[in-house]
């Protein structure tokens, strides 16, 4: 193996202003939440209990930490992150819109055929969501890719690909807001297609994406069956517009 390269006097994504010399990288300009679930504070989230025994807790099985939602009797159980307040600002025909990254690692049920799971970034409670872009599944289908605006309309793409029994997983997008804007699909770490004006799973989706106005925060919920639906972490970013 080569030796690190190795920069003794730090390293720096500014250019000019106080933190010109700050000897790290400046996350400032990026809205980033990062969790891999060794811990769970209640607190910071909105949850939705499913009927007796629903629950949302730490997993005691998953090595290295993971939210598990198990479901029990009725209605779905759900996860909602307070705060944060995450924006889609799209590529207008007079100007750049922002970077949006989001993914989630799972390690799914032993029987997926059955429950029903709402994965990623949403306005209001998950069982209904007025905006977002994220992942569904009924029960016995295959994954969703959801992109909805309340003032427009819903774009719904059906992945072709259902999930596996008690496997690892991880889903996830990415918007890269150029001029001619694509948003990239990603299961288990591999690109399985793209929307926009060349894309392979939908040329019109991002006519949907929500407003600059609407705040978004990541959510998980799983219904119809006990599961758990374990999410061993979750990562969502975007750029932040109009800081200088």
């Amino acid at each position: 193996m080569a030796n690190p390269t190795r920069f003794r006097n730090g390293v720096t994504n500014n250019d000019r202003g106080v933190l010109a010399n700050l000897s790290t990288v400046d996350n400032q300009n990026i809205l980033i939440y990062q969790n891999d679930f060794l811990t769970y504070n209640s607190g910071d989230w909105t949850v939705v209990a499913g009927g007796g025994s629903s629950s949302s807790a730490l997993s005691t099985s998953i090595v290295g930490g993971a939210l598990a939602l198990t479901w029990n009797t009725s209605g779905v159980q759900s996860n909602t992150l307070k705060g944060g307040a995450y924006a889609f600002n799209p590529t207008t025909s007079s100007a750049y819109g922002s970077q949006f990254w989001f993914e989630a690692g799972l390690v799914l049920p032993s029987d997926t055929s059955a429950p029903s799971y709402v994965i990623g970034m949403v306005k209001g409670a998950p069982s209904s969501p007025t905006d977002g872009v994220y992942f569904t599944k009924a029960a016995a289908g295959n994954w969703n890719l959801v992109i909805k605006a309340a003032a427009a309309s819903t774009t719904t793409i059906d992945l072709g690909v259902a999930p596996t029994n008690s496997a690892r997983s991880s889903i996830g997008y990415y918007y890269d807001a150029k001029p001619a804007p694509t948003l990239f699909v990603f299961l288990d770490g591999n690109c399985i297609g793209t929307v926009g004006s060349s894309g392979s799973l939908s040329t019109t989706g991002l006519n949907n994406l929500p407003a600059n106005t609407i705040l978004l925060n990541p959510s998980f919920q799983i219904g119809t069956a006990a599961g758990p639906l374990n999410i061993d972490y979750v990562t969502a970013a975007c750029e932040v517009s109009g800081r200088v």
